[in-house]
Parts: C-alpha cells; sequence; structure tokens
C-alpha cells in the first residue's frame, strides 16, 4: 500500500519561508532543517527566533547548515 503524497510548488521565496516558519512554528517534537545558506538577515533571524521558541517549548530542533553560513552570528545574538 502507497502512502499519499502531497506537492507544493513555491515560485516566490517570501511564500514558501512562511509556509517554512508556518510549519517549523507548529512542529511538536523534532525539526531537523538543512539549508545551503543562512544569513544573518532579517528573513535568518525570523527562522532563529522561531527555531529558539520551539526549543524552548521542548522540540528537538537541529539545523544544519556549511561553516560558511553566518548562523553562528545570529547565534551568537540570540545568546545560544
Amino acid at each position: 500500500m502507497k502512502e499519499a503524497c502531497n506537492l507544493e510548488l513555491f515560485i516566490e521565496g517570501d511564500v514558501l519561508y512562511q509556509s517554512m516558519l508556518a510549519s517549523i512554528a507548529s512542529a511538536q517534537r523534532r525539526i531537523q532543517l538543512e539549508s545551503y545558506i543562512f544569513a544573518d538577515d532579517e528573513v535568518g533571524k525570523r527562522f532563529i527566533d522561531v527555531l529558539v521558541e520551539r526549543a524552548q517549548a521542548g522540540v528537538d530542533v537541529r539545523l544544519l547548515v556549511p561553516r560558511k553560513s553566518d548562523v553562528k552570528v545570529v547565534c551568537r545574538s540570540q545568546n545560544l
């Protein structure tokens, strides 16, 4: 038996980010996020804020980014 699979195509980054942020905000057990770019900008900070909030709520949060990413700068600004 095959399970149904939903596919949603995003053309605009802002719409994608809103969908991703909503999914992250509703996570109850685990978040595993991998991104090849994670910048110290408005979008990156929005992601960090919601990831931190979920981690503080007891959700297992794992973020995988390349070494060249700005995530260390963002995390330092959040005292992580």
